[in-house]
């Protein structure tokens, strides 16, 4: 997602959540695992603490040492970076694991190459630094936050969209990502603008996201008029999923309503989707659009031709927004 805000020195932030390109994983000392049921996969190790919900790889062994795995059936060669480089090894089934030596309890940076090629980099500081030295962008602080946060003793939600199956229940996205939303009104916009030279105001702040992220964005966006001018979703909308109807007069609580009044308030609201992304996820993203067209809500919609859910996809989307921020 990003957040961003205009400063004195002509800077502006963003913060961008969704995927991330530089993963994390805090390493403390592993207790054996439990064992596990006759016919389940006995995976080495326990889950790092600092793993994305639901993601098994890395695992830590007894040892300290560090398990890492991803899927990948048609790379050549793929490598983990910790402390040092680590080639992965292949299976029949396309997976590449690798294991580390023995790692210093604590938090550790790791980052993965395939063919030579950082597969999970969005490429901000290089889109952003050619569009600025083009004349295309104006210079803005980008800021990159988690997309995840849940109050003490909150239970669970489930963090995705209907399945779109008959009977299915749109799930209650403000109470999803109210705790995510306190953290950027709350925490994370005063502090961004307490330590920078920001122009705190909604006309010079804007936020952004991808997957997850951009539908984030419009609900807390939306949610929150008095704080955003600019909103960005990157294969991500606030609704419309699996053929849902979306209706812009109630949804979000009815802020687009009045379209004229909105369009006026409103300085940029602006949809991506790849054209190769899956036939549920495109279909959700236009749905959005196709609405909003209906209800007479100004916004830019754009393809990315023959991309997929993909950071091909993300990179034109950001190269295609970030100009139209701030002007």
């Amino acid at each position: 997602m990003f957040l961003g805000a205009h400063t004195f020195a002509m800077k502006m932030y963003l913060s961008l959540v969704g995927f991330v390109s530089m993963l994390a994983a805090c390493l403390c000392r592993a207790a054996d695992p439990a064992s596990a049921a006759p016919a389940a996969p006995v995976m080495p190790g326990v889950t790092a603490s600092t793993n994305v919900r639901g993601a098994e790889y890395p695992r830590i062994l007894p040892d300290l040492r560090v398990v890492f795995q991803i899927k990948a059936p048609d790379a050549k060669k793929v490598e983990f970076h910790v402390d040092d480089t680590y080639a992965a090894e292949r299976d029949a089934d396309g997976v590449w694991t690798a294991t580390t030596k023995p790692q210093v309890p604590g938090y550790h940076y790791y980052w993965l190459v395939i063919d030579g090629m950082w597969v999970v980099q969005g490429h901000v500081s290089q889109i952003m630094d050619n569009l600025i030295a083009e004349g295309k962008a104006k210079p803005m602080l980008i800021v990159m936050e988690q997309g995840y946060a849940r109050k003490p003793g909150e239970p669970e939600v489930p963090l995705r969209p209907p399945s779109g199956a008959r009977g299915s229940m749109p799930p209650d996205f403000r109470r999803m990502f109210g705790a995510l939303e306190d953290v950027f009104i709350k925490d994370l916009i005063p502090m961004i603008d307490s330590t920078y030279r920001t122009i705190p105001d909604r006309e010079h702040r804007a936020m952004a996201g991808l997957s997850m992220g951009g539908m984030q964005t419009f609900i807390i966006g939306l949610g929150n008029l008095d704080k955003f001018a600019c909103l960005g979703g990157f294969s991500g909308a606030g609704g419309g999923f699996g053929g849902e109807k979306f209706d812009p007069k109630t949804a979000h609580n009815g802020v687009m309503a009045d379209a004229a009044a909105f369009n006026q308030k409103f300085r940029l609201l602006w949809l991506g989707i790849g054209t190769a992304e899956p036939a549920n996820m495109h279909a959700s993203v236009k749905n959005y659009h196709d609405a909003l067209t209906q209800a007479g809500i100004k916004h830019i919609f754009y393809e990315s031709p023959g991309t997929a859910h993909e950071w091909q996809t993300w990179r034109r989307d950001l190269h295609e927004f970030a100009p139209l921020l701030f002007q």
